[in-house]
């Protein structure tokens, strides 16, 4: 069996998420196959050229995201890497 070389360990999901690959674009809905704190695997309609750095909406308003960057990407298949999170500030 291959060694596994993923930094922290992965739940399985199924649930829907959203790739936002720029300010203009519509969002790609797909499926979150499993994730970890450092990224997640998606899969879905993805067999289009992605930019390196997307948004990972993960509810559909969008009130929950995560900005990526993309690891590797086979067919309809894709891995992330969550980058840092940044803290918003809260309305007063």
């Amino acid at each position: 069996m291959p060694k596994d070389n993923r930094l922290a360990r992965r739940i399985r999901l199924g649930r829907r998420c959203w790739v936002v690959m720029g300010p203009q674009q519509e969002p790609i809905e797909c499926r979150i196959s499993d994730i970890s704190e450092s990224g997640a695997k998606l899969e879905g309609h993805l067999n289009v050229e992605l930019p390196q750095l997307l948004e990972l909406l993960l509810t559909e308003n969008g009130n929950v995201r995560r900005s990526c960057t993309v690891v590797w990407q086979v067919k309809n298949e894709l891995g992330v890497r969550f980058l840092r999170r940044e803290r918003r500030a809260r309305a007063a």
